[in-house]
């Protein structure tokens, strides 16, 4: 059997390509209660304390490169729970979704292991908004996307779907203006808000 070719990362202006092959970051993680397996992550490991109240050291799936078996599994997961808010893009790669069915507690490994992997779906719109939105747009309204590098935990948002000139990141659905980098938000700003220069409005 002929070796699939590897294609380049995307331009920031490109999408990644249904049904191409790409090097993509993975880790061996026992997950929602399934044996280990390789599953493909976005953007670094890390903590949500702070604004978002998860303390788990975690990953977030790159919903692209999953398998049709792995896309089943999240998609029962997030059946099960009927909340409008557990998507694809909010079921993070960590401890408490090992379900200690397989082993001892596992933290997921710091630094992900590229692996080839063939890019079987594309990103759908991240319309769900959770608890963690406006708390976050609060905080990010200041901030700029450069280098196509969302600034909350570093996500890299090139190869992703632009839409209406707007680009969506998959961790945790900020919004940033390609044109401006700004942030383009969907909630109301909290009633006691700090303008970006300083001043309270």
């Amino acid at each position: 059997m002929r070796a699939q070719s590897i294609h380049p990362q995307p331009a920031p202006d490109q999408v990644f390509v249904v049904g191409h092959w790409y090097h993509v970051p993975c880790v061996f993680f026992p997950y929602l209660g399934y044996p280990a397996q390789w599953w493909p992550v976005i953007g670094p490991r890390h903590t949500d304390e702070r604004i978002i109240g998860f303390s788990d050291e975690h990953f977030h799936v790159d919903i692209r490169f999953v398998t049709k078996v792995q896309r089943r599994i999240m998609d029962a997961y997030c059946e099960h729970r009927r909340d409008g808010v557990h998507t694809v893009f909010a079921s993070p790669i960590a401890q408490r979704y090992q379900w200690s069915d397989f082993g001892p507690p596992h933290i997921p490994a710091e630094v992900p292991t590229i692996k080839r992997k063939q890019c079987k779906f594309v990103f759908p719109d991240y319309t769900a908004i959770g608890r963690w939105h406006q708390p976050l747009e609060d905080a990010y309204e200041c901030a700029k996307m450069t280098n196509g590098i969302c600034p909350h935990q570093g996500a890299p948002l090139y190869g992703l779907e632009v839409r209406d000139g707007v680009v969506t990141c998959p961790l945790h659905g900020l919004r940033w203006s390609l044109s401006t980098g700004e942030l383009v938000r969907r909630t109301l700003r909290t009633e006691v808000h700090q303008r970006c220069d300083g001043e309270l409005q």
